[in-house]
């Protein structure tokens, strides 16, 4: 179907909204439901990625809500691989996400959003789709037990994907590009791992002034691209390395389960450390602000009330 046909079919669907300050919700009568669900909750989402990623970005997004395969033709672009549960339009500050399938809806929209906001922050400079996917995946906080046993398994069995193949996009392949997520959701929290929550916001700092992605994974981590994935390997295989007679197996799973587990677990404690932080630093700003309003107070006080010439 041509974008024309679909651009009119979407323009014919019966199309409601729902606002608030950075987004707008579109939907059809079916979507209602996810898309009520998602707004209030979208605010939050925005804040705390827009913090993260120390951009301040303008205008709002639109959120596309798609509760059938019809509608979801209509209401993106251009057509996205099958697998895909949600897409974003950085350029067109557009998200698509389905109505269907998804258990974790927040975390999608959540990924997507902080794809705009990094095409935002970055002002459209290019960075490798491994480095783009997994920074969005740390910073909305996604789990997945099944990226970690297929990660596993590809490191057992030779099957990992290079880095340099996941430079320009991901496979359309639904198992390649699975594979290919769970490989930066990975090396993404290597990096945290190694060099802290303060390496992955010098990262995006880096890239945000304009460096290379080269350039800025050696001033966060002081390793080159090639670096880096060769010291995420060795810690992955040597975390596996107990375990090479069970590839195929159903230990495998297991012993996977286990590494997933213990790295979902350092995730979100550094995620709540994270929100402390951000939770203190808001109080003392206030606290801040409180104290100069009362200062202000006294000294209108007393030009007021003091004597008189």
């Amino acid at each position: 179907m041509s974008p024309l046909v679909l651009g009119v079919l979407l323009f014919a669907l019966p199309l409601l909204s729902l606002h608030s300050a950075h987004f707008s919700f579109e939907h059809g009568p079916s979507g209602e439901r996810l898309a009520r669900h998602l707004a209030p909750r979208a605010e939050e989402i925005y804040a705390d990625l827009a913090r993260a990623l120390e951009v301040t970005p303008a205008g709002r997004i639109t959120v596309r809500v798609a509760a059938t395969r019809t509608e979801l033709a209509a209401m993106e672009p251009h057509p996205q691989p099958a697998w895909a549960q949600a897409t974003a339009w950085p350029q067109r500050r557009l998200i698509v996400i389905r109505a269907w399938g998804d258990l974790r809806p927040e975390e999608t929209l959540a990924h997507e959003v902080c794809h705009v906001l990094l095409e935002e922050s970055l002002h459209g400079r290019p960075v490798p789709a491994w480095l783009a996917e997994g920074l969005a995946m740390h910073y909305s906080g996604e789990w997945d037990l099944q990226r970690w046993v297929r990660l596993s398994r590809a490191l057992l069995t030779g099957g990992a994907l290079p880095l340099a193949q996941l430079t320009g996009g991901f496979p359309r392949d639904p198992d390649q590009a699975r594979l290919a997520y769970a490989e930066s959701d990975s090396l993404i929290d290597y990096i945290r791992t190694r060099w802290g929550e303060a390496a992955l916001a010098q990262l995006t700092r880096s890239l945000a002034a304009g460096k290379g992605s080269e350039a800025a994974l050696e001033i966060a981590t002081g390793l080159t691209t090639a670096e880096l994935e060769r010291d995420w390997l060795a810690d992955l295989k040597r975390r596996l390395s107990w375990t090479p007679i069970l590839a195929g197996s159903g230990l495998l799973w297991a012993a996977a389960s286990v590494l997933a587990v213990l790295a979902w677990r350092r995730r979100r404690k550094a995620a709540r450390r994270r929100l402390s932080e951000w939770a203190m630093e808001e109080k003392a700003a206030e606290l801040r602000q409180e104290s100069l309003d009362q200062e202000g107070h006294g000294q209108k006080g007393q030009g007021q009330d003091g004597p008189q010439g």
